[in-house]
């Protein structure tokens, strides 16, 4: 493999964008030694789960497939959201040690780490409420409920010959 594609594989990625947030946020939030580690091991379970949720399609169990692909899915999310938000109170702190006094400036570092958290925190909670939602589709136009993921009301196939031969025309 050149060098040039060495450093282009996504193992790297993997670990460096966790890498990264935990170098930024993890001392900042003045967790202590035990909560550091906790970070740590939950940064490094996300690099293991993401992969893992990826190749979860060619295994035999689905029920084991479903849920391994459903942590992945959701831990993806949350790292990315993380990151996007660790690079924003970067550039944020950036902007404060450039205007403030350097006392106001390092007093909001472990306030915007904790923002930081809860904003992921809070995205990932919308993300998973959104994307459990019943959606409405529109085949031959014809409405139909094809996902009820509470379980209140009809569930259709979603291959577009069960669609028409259920659907209700205007």
């Amino acid at each position: 493999m050149p060098v040039r594609r060495r450093f282009l594989h996504p193992i790297w990625l993997l670990v460096s964008l966790p890498g990264y947030i935990g170098w930024r946020l993890l001392p900042a939030l003045g967790l202590g030694p035990v909560g550091i580690f906790i970070g740590i091991a939950a940064l490094l379970a996300a690099c293991v789960v993401i992969p893992l949720s990826v190749g979860a399609r060619s295994m035999r169990n689905r029920k084991l497939a479903d849920r391994i692909a459903w942590v992945g899915l959701i831990a993806m999310g949350f790292l990315s959201s993380l990151f996007i938000v660790t690079l924003l109170r970067d550039a944020f702190l950036l902007g404060a040690h450039l205007t403030l006094t350097a006392e106001h400036a390092a007093s909001l570092s472990r306030l915007s780490a904790r923002w930081a958290v809860a904003l992921t925190v809070l995205s990932t909670v919308a993300g998973f409420v959104i994307a459990r939602r019943p959606r409405l589709v529109v085949v031959d136009e014809a409405w139909l409920l094809i996902q009820d993921p509470a379980g209140r009301g009809r569930s259709y196939g979603t291959s577009e010959s069960s669609l028409r031969a259920v659907s209700v025309r205007k």
